[in-house]
């Protein structure tokens, strides 16, 4: 199953029909998703690229699959050592050699590693940069290379090379010596995050100007948006939205390690099978959390955002937020978690103005220099703007990452609130024409600010250089305060009629989106008068708190009270499976049940034997043999030879009984 990459152009037609096998007898898919059959062409023929798709897209594929069509083992460059450890075990299910060669590894694990990579009989490794970067580890590669034996370089989570991605890490920028070192080896580099800035940061960073750029759309149809304002600390709200998901497993994020303490260990008393997750939990007692998550059918994961990457368990139906994220990408990427298997699933989000002040504590603090704090800070007044927008949600994310979509969603709260909420908004449709113009006609980029003292009317040097006292609207908003005007601002920022370019040092450009606004009749409501944004009322308070500093002790005792908290909480009888027959319920929730015993088993998480789709086909069809199982979503051979009798057996049996 592997072809020499002189043999074969990029255009070559048998390189997708082969890829076409291999994605039906390995992984049991019939056909590739999106973008996927394309780059695996390219990659299959040694072409280097881009990949851009949304979590649950399907990145892998794209270079798995070239990975076992061309000669040699394909090094996958990835930053975390649970996500190594993901991918690695998944592989191995399907019957695939590969290893991850980190720290993690003992000596005798490492030898042993390099000794199958020397042989041929890896296929895929994975490591994190800082490994990649080593002598030793250059030497093991050079010495594979000089046997022919390195087919292709995957650089996961590329967007950590980019200055502008959220995850910046300094290592991933001396990747770009896979260029010069391996000029025959093709690279690809995959991403579910990255807007035009990053995205050019990757390509001149990793030396992929030659290669070819793939981009599937961002939008996850199946999500459902909901972003509320929290009422203290939202216990009450998390209750409400927890009512009937007993049976359901979802992610908790919180912002401090006691506030996942605390909500955790209320959880808990609410009778809710919950564990918390966080840095300064214990090794082993991170291990052990993460593993329950994974194995269990209905369970929460309260953690901060030390979890997630790398968990590709695709029944979360939710992911709830009970801070706000320090950008829209955090925000994408960890919504991303829910509804992976392309089901329903909700995304929800408790933000309050005190979520602000922390965030930009936290960044002044370990921000290095004023540029990086500068914007980081910006991009924390964008997920605000977003949080506090009336504009689809959907047209808020997807403009982010600069995929044209206009909405309406019909699938956020934003879509969804009836006319009686929208009756409390404020109209700005006049204002936003106003300052549209006004700035359109500075004919020059300018800063958020630049254009606050533009409406307000400030006489700056700048103002009287340009003689810009002299525009139509010049100072219209003058009554305004200054924090009024910012606000209305960044919601016509959040609305995408101004784009910030930090390729011009973070100056603000009008969209298509505000010249298409300009043209037409459509109206603009933001959630609050501007005139009033500057009242501080007692819940928006940025008052030292009085309370004591939780002590080291006390918060260890916490995470060990929520971690050893007893459920108490009565479970309700499974909610019927939504698109699934009468005839079909019965048997679903029997194959559920054998699929944790076989996980059980194995140790291995349920979702590694079938997904849920495949159950759910399986009592729908109810395969009588072999070939019939195969033709399943998800069954490949591998699969099969392992569970395909005992799936087999349990189905005849129990549709004897009936």
């Amino acid at each position: 199953m592997g072809h020499q990459p002189s043999l074969f152009s990029l255009e070559d037609p048998s390189l997708l029909e082969e890829g076409r096998i291999v994605l039906k007898k390995v992984f049991g898919y019939n056909d590739f998703r999106g973008p996927q059959a394309d780059i695996v062409a390219h990659a299959s023929g040694g072409g280097d690229c881009l990949v851009l798709m949304p979590t649950g897209g399907g990145k892998s594929l794209c270079y798995q699959i070239p990975g076992l069509i061309r000669e040699g083992v394909t090094v996958v460059i990835s930053p975390l050592i649970s996500l190594m450890q993901d991918q690695v075990q998944t592989l191995n299910e399907l019957g695939l050699k590969a290893r991850a060669y980190n720290s993690s590894l003992s000596a005798k694990e490492k030898r042993q590693t390099e000794e199958e990579l020397l042989s041929g009989e890896l296929k895929f490794l994975y490591l994190a940069p800082e490994r990649l970067m080593t002598s030793s580890c250059q030497r093991l590669l050079e010495e594979v290379d000089l046997k022919g034996g390195l087919g292709l370089f995957a650089i996961d989570e590329a967007h950590c090379v980019s200055k502008w991605g959220h995850d910046f890490r300094p290592e991933y920028r001396k990747l770009a010596f896979l260029a010069r070192v391996y000029p025959h080896v093709p690279r690809m580099a995959l991403t579910a995050t990255a807007d035009k800035f990053t995205r050019a940061d990757i390509i001149r960073e990793l030396k992929l100007e030659k290669a070819r750029v793939f981009m599937g759309s961002f939008d996850r149809p199946n999500l459902t948006y909901g972003l509320t304002k929290r009422v203290r600390q939202g216990s009450e709200q998390l209750i409400k939205f927890l009512e009937g998901r007993e049976e359901e497993c979802g992610i908790i994020y919180c912002l401090s390690r006691r506030k996942v303490e605390e909500t955790a260990l209320f959880l808990q008393q609410k009778g809710f099978h919950a564990l918390p997750y966080h840095a300064g939990l214990e090794t082993q007692v991170r291990a052990r959390h993460q593993e329950e998550f994974l194995q269990s059918e209905g369970m929460i994961m309260v953690a901060t955002i030390a979890f997630g990457m790398g968990i590709d368990k695709p029944n979360v139906r939710y992911v709830v937020h009970m801070d706000l994220p320090k950008n829209i990408e955090n925000y994408y990427q960890e919504t991303g978690r829910a509804g992976r298997d392309g089901l329903p699933a909700d995304v929800q989000l408790f933000y309050g103005a005190r979520d602000v002040v922390i965030l930009k504590q936290m960044m002044r603090k370990n921000a290095k220099g004023s540029g990086r704090f500068h914007f980081e800070s910006e991009n924390l007044e964008g997920m605000m703007a977003f949080a506090q927008s009336t504009v689809c949600r959907r047209v808020g994310i997807l403009q982010s990452f600069d995929e044209d979509y206009r909405g309406p969603c019909g699938q956020c709260d934003n879509c969804l609130d009836g006319s009686s909420e929208k009756d409390t908004y404020f109209s700005g449709r006049d204002w936003a024409v106003k300052l549209l113009v006004l700035y359109y006609k500075s004919q020059i980029l300018q800063s958020p600010q630049d254009v606050c003292d533009l409406a307000r009317g400030v006489i700056s040097q700048k103002v009287r250089e340009k003689k810009w006292y002299e525009l139509e609207n010049f100072g219209f908003l003058m009554d305004i305060t200054e924090k009024g005007v910012m606000y209305f601002i960044r919601q016509l920022m959040a609305a995408h009629f101004f784009k910030m370019d930090w390729g011009k040092g973070g100056l603000l450009q009008l969209t298509p989106l505000a010249l298409e606004f300009l043209k037409s009749e459509q109206e603009f409501f933001v959630r609050e008068n501007p005139a009033h944004v500057h009242k501080k009322s007692k819940s928006t308070s940025t008052k030292k708190s009085t309370k004591k500093k939780t002590s080291k002790k006390k918060a260890t005792a916490s995470a060990k009270k929520a971690t050893k908290k007893k459920v108490t909480r009565k479970a309700s009888p499974p909610a019927p499976v939504v698109g699934l027959s009468d005839d079909a319920q019965e048997l679903y929730q029997f194959l559920k049940e054998l699929r944790r015993k076989e996980s059980k088993k194995r140790r291995i998480p349920a979702f590694k034997v079938f997904h849920d789709q495949t159950l759910r086909e399986m009592a729908e069809r109810r395969p009588e043999s072999e070939e019939e199982l195969l033709e399943l979503y998800g069954v490949g051979e591998a699969k099969l030879k392992k569970y395909g009798r005992t799936f087999l057996k349990e189905i005849s049996e129990f549709c004897e009984i009936l």
